[in-house]
């Protein structure tokens, strides 16, 4: 069976989030949030889950829950910062106690995923965290929990309306689950880009074909003289049948 991702969208309903210049968290997020499952979904062999996909309240043990009755593979929970509008950046975190090695590790790689694809829009690397989060402690499975930059900074926020900014942190988050779960790309997307180059394989182009061998000599000494190895193969036509000969 495919491993199964649990998508959580911070906020929701009464509970807004953060805010800063017209941009809601839990509106944010949320949209954030049902990219990288279709993402997901759309490219690799996997089921995708979220707590929720519209703009109503869960509680946070609720959202663990779902997770857990789910027997999910992973759960991840999409958050944006805010403090006092001069911090900026991106971080990410996992269970202050006691986990095992494959959350941490997991941690890293999606953590240097977000960031290379946040790097050239000049996004600040606040670094991989822990803490006691109700939906990382509630959880049984590997957990993570990312801050999209802080909505409360005007850089920061600029970048959240910018859409090329999100869809990079999109595709970068999907890239990252598939890779920590080891997802397989799914058929038809690798049959789309087409069947990969091997070593042992080499590929003939005939240039020409000729009925006056001389012609066909001609053009096998002027290759020779260009450098192409030189070959050519006598092929025998059929003499043409009755019902194909003109009158």
């Amino acid at each position: 069976m495919s491993k199964l991702v649990v998508i959580d969208p911070g906020h929701g309903g009464h509970d807004p989030g953060a805010s800063g210049y017209g941009l809601l968290e839990k509106n944010s997020t949320l949209d954030l949030a049902l990219q990288v499952g279709k993402v997901l979904q759309d490219r690799y062999v996997v089921r995708v889950e979220w707590t929720r996909t519209t703009d109503a309240f869960v509680s946070l043990t609720d959202r663990a829950t779902l997770a857990n009755r789910l027997k999910a593979d992973y759960f991840i929970s999409l958050h944006h910062n805010a403090y006092d509008g001069n911090a900026r950046g991106f971080e990410s975190y996992i269970f202050s106690g006691k986990v095992n090695p494959f959350t941490g590790n997991a941690q890293k790689l999606i953590h240097v995923e977000i960031m290379q694809a946040l790097k050239p829009y000049g996004v600040v690397d606040r670094g991989t965290k822990r803490a006691d989060f109700a939906v990382l402690r509630e959880t049984v499975m590997p957990a993570l929990l990312v801050e999209y930059l802080f909505i409360d900074n005007a850089q920061d926020n600029a970048l959240l309306q910018n859409l090329s900014v999100r869809q990079a942190m999109v595709e970068a988050t999907a890239r990252g689950i598939a890779r920590v779960l080891g997802l397989s790309e799914k058929p038809d997307r690798q049959k789309a880009q087409g069947p990969s180059q091997t070593a042992d394989k080499i590929y003939r182009v005939q240039v020409g074909a000729f009925r006056d061998r001389r012609n066909a000599e001609r053009l096998l000494k002027k290759l020779k003289s260009l450098g192409f190895k030189d070959a050519m193969i006598t092929e025998t036509l059929a003499p043409p049948s009755d019902e194909n000969q003109t009158n």
